[in-house]
């Protein structure tokens, strides 16, 4: 009887302009950047390659994507993309027939493993099962700190990463892909709907549909970055891409003072699965200056105490307030006390307070975030303790609605949001801190009425 052979990869023909990448992965090369438009088939043609590797050479492979959501609606949900997993390639397991829906596990019959995750939850798990081969989709997206966690590991394994994108704006993504350029051990290719051809010559994206596009309401900045690459633009949506621009401009951001006879004043966002994030800061006058940022997750309420005490014990410095979020008299299930009554305790109730969830009428997110567009002229960054601070600076933007082609009036949650909250925290506390208020009631007044113009807004650049 007859051996049916089955071709790898399965169900799969790359296109033309998909072969340089391919061939040079399969020439050697361990780091690769394509920065392809959108619909350009970024991840069907990596997911081939980790499928096709995985087979040949027994390991550990993750396929990152920016959210866990998206890793199942992007990947694990598509038929179009699991199709490419023929049954004989499965190792069947407790009779799931080699698929773990759950952790989305796929368990090869050579005893590879291939996980689809999000890069937003528990990354230090990565440590403890090093991976043989990881792809990043949609890195301008996604958390930057996946790859410090990663690479060390890869580097010591002798794995490899490939990473794909459409820019969002000069952030950590395009950073990568600037310094990949420079390597000869990096392969990186930019492509363009001018750069992409079916089988039969026509292009994978025509002009008429780039039309219907604009006709159904993408803005032309939207379309310039997702069809044709354009990183000129800034983050769309963004919040503050441009105030912290500014900033740099204006040297604002990099070796700030620090103020010994100054109080160290913290803010807080409390998270478990999600990150908690400490600002560590100072007033002088109406400048304010954020001289640390600290974040980790699934930690205890005494691991981040602990860092406070630790930070004040090394700067030698004497402690203001602790703002804690608003939600923090929640009583906690397994203390039998509340976060706030946690703090008091260690710190003294004097230097505990509750963020101010408004201030005179303004209140929600949305206030906060005019608050924070109000003080940041007078913001200063320590640059060497805060670079994924400022990353998220850059990053936190507006949700798209991509059925109504608008941002909808609210942030999107995603790796940044947690940065943002607590600066978001510290603009409604910083004029606690001194008589001198930054923000007059004059302005107070008046940030009530760019409140209901911020919302009723469907797109702005900021």
């Amino acid at each position: 009887m007859a051996t049916k052979k089955i071709r790898i990869p399965y169900n799969y023909e790359p296109r033309k302009y998909q072969l340089p990448l391919l061939r040079a992965l399969d020439n050697g090369y361990k780091r690769a950047f394509a920065l392809w438009h959108r619909r350009g088939g970024k991840d069907k043609t990596m997911l081939n390659y980790l499928i096709a590797r995985a087979l040949k050479e027994k390991g550990i492979y993750y396929y990152f994507l920016p959210t866990y959501k998206q890793g199942r609606s992007v990947i694990w949900d598509v038929p179009d993309m699991m199709k490419h997993f023929h049954p004989a390639f499965l190792a069947i397991k407790k009779g799931n027939k080699g698929l773990n829906s759950t952790e989305m596990k796929i368990h090869l019959i050579n005893g590879s493993l291939i996980q689809i995750r999000g890069a937003d939850k528990n990354l230090d798990s990565v440590r403890g099962t090093p991976p043989n081969g990881v792809i990043f989709s949609e890195f301008s997206f996604m958390n930057p700190q996946i790859w410090d966690i990663i690479r060390p590991i890869l580097n010591e394994n002798g794995g490899w990463a490939l990473f794909n994108t459409t820019p969002n704006g000069d952030n950590a993504a395009m950073e990568l892909f600037d310094l990949a350029k420079k390597n000869k051990d990096w392969f990186t290719q930019i492509l363009t709907i001018r750069d992409t051809k079916r089988p039969d010559g026509t292009p994978v994206i025509t002009d008429e549909m780039i039309q219907e596009e604009r006709q159904m309401g993408m803005s032309e900045e939207m379309i310039q970055q997702e069809y044709y690459c354009s990183r000129d633009i800034g983050a769309l949506g963004a919040y503050y891409a441009a105030l912290t621009n500014q900033a740099i401009k204006e040297n604002r951001i990099g070796k700030i003072a620090f103020f010994p006879d100054r109080e160290i004043n913290v803010c807080m966002d409390l998270g478990m699965s999600d990150d908690t994030v400490i600002l560590f800061w100072q007033r002088d006058g109406k400048n304010i200056y954020i001289q640390n940022c600290f974040a980790d997750n699934g930690k205890t309420t005494d691991f981040y105490i602990q860092i406070i005490k630790d930070y004040l014990h090394r700067k030698k410095g004497k402690l203001g307030t602790i703002f804690l979020p608003h939600d923090s008299n929640k009583r906690n299930d397994q203390t039998g006390k509340t976060n706030l009554q946690i703090y008091e305790n260690e710190f003294g109730a004097q230097h505990i307070e509750k963020i101010p969830i408004k201030t005179k009428s303004v209140s929600g997110v949305a206030a906060g975030i005019q608050r924070v567009r109000a003080i940041f002229p007078f913001l200063y960054v320590n640059k060497e303790n805060c670079a994924i601070f400022l990353k998220a600076c850059k990053n936190y933007h507006k949700e798209w609605d991509d059925v109504k082609k608008i941002f909808r009036d609210v942030p999107l949650h995603d790796w940044s949001s947690h940065y943002m909250d607590a600066l978001r925290y510290l603009a409604m506390a910083v004029d606690k801190i001194l008589p001198e208020k930054i923000i007059s009631d004059e302005e107070e007044d008046k940030l009530i009425f760019e409140v209901a113009d911020f919302q009723s807004t469907q797109f702005s650049p900021f």
